[in-house]
This record gives structure tokens, sequence and C-alpha cells, in this order.
């Protein structure tokens, strides 16, 4: 009895401690739910995404940077801002992915600028889009990542090879949850940042996005990546990964007019002499296709 007791008030407090943002709920199209999170104390703005994968109309694509030109070797791909390629692809929602290295940027302002449309760039760990794998050099083959197959099919996981029936692969820098445990390492991720994640439910029916803005203390400090596991283990995660963060956290969606929306404020720029929000360009991406979708606001 004792111990139930305890259990029972670790979940209160549990579901306190994420209770504690003012949080808008809205369902923007078929099969999404899209909170956006605010508090303020620290300051902090964050954004969650959860798409039914069991919905006919519901389709995940790894959008690459280059689309379907191969840069030349050792490149693998060209950056590009997440809104441009969701633009082209004809996405509804799309985040940042994989971690990425880009070829040296001209000197701008006394400091390299490597992160423009166009550079070229090798990804890290797995990539693929529309059955084309374009990571040749996997920076390291234990980072994880989301698999889709050929019949739809999601699973997290870390692969020494792909599976023969993928289909789309993005890949993150740390497994923050696993089988539904939070494995967020807290000594050495501690710092508050801006943060994407990604999980999927146990059925693998479910797919969370999970983008957190940060580097304006006075705006949005950040999240660490505990707290991003934190948050998504409460919307069901039972696997979910870190994409890359810092000035490559991105989310755009779909507004009701069809256009693709920056919703989150990007940290590139926030440390000019006036500052700025400026969306990176990055080497691939994770789209949400929704056949059909209207995308008109509805409660």
């Amino acid at each position: 009895m004792v111990r139930r007791v305890f259990f029972g008030m670790v979940a209160v407090l549990f579901a306190a401690s994420l209770a504690c943002a003012d949080v808008e709920t809205t369902r923007p199209m078929p099969g999404v739910t899209f909170e956006r999170g605010v508090e303020n104390d620290p300051p902090l703005k964050y954004f969650v995404v959860s798409v039914n994968l069991d919905d006919p109309r519901v389709h995940l694509k790894v959008l690459r940077g280059s689309g379907v030109a191969i840069p030349a070797l050792p490149w693998e791909t060209t950056l590009m801002p997440v809104s441009k390629m969701a633009e082209r692809d004809g996405v509804s929602i799309a985040v940042n992915g994989n971690l990425f290295m880009a070829r040296e940027g001209p000197w701008i302002f006394g400091r390299r600028v490597p992160y423009f449309s166009g550079n070229s760039a090798l990804v890290c760990g797995w990539a693929m889009s529309d059955g084309v794998v374009y990571s040749l050099y996997p920076h390291d083959r234990n980072w994880p990542s989301l698999v889709v197959n050929d019949r739809g099919e999601v699973r997290i996981g870390t692969f020494e090879n792909l599976p023969g029936d993928a289909r789309e692969v993005v890949s993150g820098i740390f497994q923050i949850v696993t089988d539904g445990h939070n494995t967020a390492d807290a000594s050495s991720l501690a710092q508050s940042a801006p943060r994407t994640g990604m999980g999927i439910d146990r059925a693998g029916k479910k797919l969370i996005l999970f983008v957190a803005d940060g580097r304006r203390p006075d705006y949005s400090a950040g999240v660490t990546y505990r707290r991003v596991a934190e948050e998504m283990m409460a919307r069901g995660a039972w696997d979910a990964i870190a994409l890359d963060g810092g000035g490559s956290t991105t989310l755009v969606m779909r507004d009701g007019q069809g256009k693709v929306q920056l919703i989150n404020r990007p940290s590139d720029g926030h440390d000019l002499a006036v500052d700025l929000s400026v969306e990176r360009s990055v080497g691939n991406a994770l789209g949400v296709v929704i056949d059909g979708a209207t995308m008109q606001q509805s409660h």
C-alpha cells in the first residue's frame, strides 16, 4: 500500500511539473495535434506536434537539401532552409534532421558563415530519401535513426546496416527515450539550448515532434535533453531521438491557405548587434505529408 501511494505521488508530481506551462492545443489538419507551450520562470517557448501514423492520409518523407542532384564527392547534399524544402516537396509539417558538416564558408563580419543555401555538406548518421541512401560516410553507425520501410512502418534504433526494405531514414545524435525510459545523459547534456526531438509510441502508430527555442534568456532559455525526453514520454513516446539542435532547430507548418510558415524562432542571429532570427540552411529534414489536407484550423 505504501509503495502504491509513493508511486502515485511521483506520478502526480511529474504531471504537475509538465503542467506549469500555458499550453494552447489545436488540431490544424487531419491526424495532427499541435501544442504551443509558454513558461515564464525561466522563459521558454516550445512546440509539440503529434501525428497519427495510422491515418492512411499520413506519410513520412525525409527531405534532402539538394533534391535529386548529387554534389561532387565527398559531399552528399547541399544546404537549404527547412521551409524551402517543405515548399519544394509539398509536405505539411517539417523539422530539421541530421547533424551535418558544411564546406568552409566565407568570412562575414569577422566570422565564418558556412550555413548558406547551396553550400555542400556531409550528413552525420544514416540518411535516405525516397529509397536513395546518400549518407556514404556515416559519422557513427551507433547514432540512432528513424526508419520508414516500404509499407510505411516506422521504428527507431541503431543500425550497422540499413534494413533492406528501408525507404526513408533520418538520424539523430542520442536516443533520449529507450523502451519507455528516459535515457538522456544528465551529466553531459545539462546545458539548456534550442532542441529538436522526434519519437514514436510503442506501436509505431504515433509520431511526436518536439521543438524548443533557446539562446534568448528574455524570450526562451532553451531546454536540456532530459526535459525533451520527459515531455515526449508524457505524450506517449516509447522511443525518441535528439535531432540536430542549436541554430538548426526549425519547425514549419502550412497555414489555412497552404503556405509554409516558420513556427519557431531560430537562434541564428541572436548574438549579432541587432538581434535577428535567421532560419539556418541544413542538410535534410523530416517531413509529414498529409494527402488532401485542407490545412484549416479546428479545435
